[in-house]
């Protein structure tokens, strides 16, 4: 059996007037790494009705249904926007990724993994933030 010696590279600063520090303060993460972003800059935010789903399978947007997506009018909110719901218990960023053909205008539709949870939930008013708008649907001629 034959062993290769594996030479270490050597490293010198060539100019020895460069001193790293490190600031211990500055180099952790401060916060967490998603913050909620800042309800002035987003303006106030709009009223619309949410209900629940539970139903398993893909989404109008080719994806299977999980935590975090929602389905509402493509018209009102396009697939594939992301957006921030305000109501107790359930708050958080959502994203499109499906349609209902009984969501019509500012209702949103929550998927939640149990019946149970979506009976529970039930139909109630939520304060609805658009994050960022997803691409809206071309025109059929």
């Amino acid at each position: 059996m034959v062993r290769a010696a594996i030479a270490e590279p050597k490293i010198a600063l060539n100019n020895t007037s460069i001193r790293f520090r490190v600031n211990p303060s500055e180099s952790k993460l401060s916060g967490s790494l998603f913050t909620s972003p800042s309800m002035e800059i987003l303006g106030p935010p709009a009223s619309f009705q949410a209900t629940a789903y539970a139903l398993r399978g893909i989404t109008a947007s080719g994806i299977y249904v999980r935590r975090g997506v929602i389905a509402a009018d493509p018209r009102v909110i396009p697939i594939g926007s992301v957006v921030q719901i305000v109501t107790p218990g359930y708050s958080g960023v959502y994203t499109v990724q499906d349609t209902g053909r009984l969501i019509k205008g500012k209702i949103v539709d929550v998927w939640l993994p149990s019946t149970r949870e979506a009976r529970f939930f039930g139909r109630r008013n939520v304060k609805l933030h658009v994050l960022r708008w997803g691409k809206k649907r071309r025109s059929r001629l």
